[in-house]
């Protein structure tokens, strides 16, 4: 299916993210979450109107920068807004084994990063690890 995602014939994804909010009615609400291993299969327009995001450390270079300019660059897009968010994303994803970085979208006004910025870590406990 993430094959076919960039293809012309498949736009559900796309419907669902700019009008998904609006084809449920109350008292019903109409959630999706997508999983995947490269976010740049995600089409752009669903990763922008996704209410939250969560991804940990990006080996493609290509990706992890388009996904620092739409996630981590809201507070400034200076060039030190840029380092400093850069900075920030190193941090979060080398802090901890299996920590995530939760990018919640929905908040307005954002001044700092701890306004939509969020870290969760996974719990391993129940895993054979070794």
């Amino acid at each position: 299916m993430a094959v076919e995602l960039k293809s012309k014939s498949m736009n559900v994804l796309e419907d669902l993210a700019v009008r998904g909010r609006h084809y449920s009615y109350d008292p019903l609400s109409l959630h999706f979450f997508i999983l995947c291993q490269s976010l740049t299969k995600v089409p752009r327009v669903c990763r922008l109107n996704c209410d939250c995001i969560f991804f940990n450390a990006i080996a493609s270079m290509r990706e992890l920068e388009m996904i620092l300019d739409e996630n981590m660059y809201v507070i400034s897009s200076s060039r030190e807004g840029k380092r400093e968010g850069r900075t920030l994303y190193e941090e979060l994803v080398k802090e901890k084994d299996y920590q995530f970085i939760g990018v919640l979208n929905y908040k307005q006004n954002c001044k700092c990063y701890a306004d939509y910025l969020r870290r969760y870590v996974a719990d391993t406990s129940q895993l054979d690890l070794d």
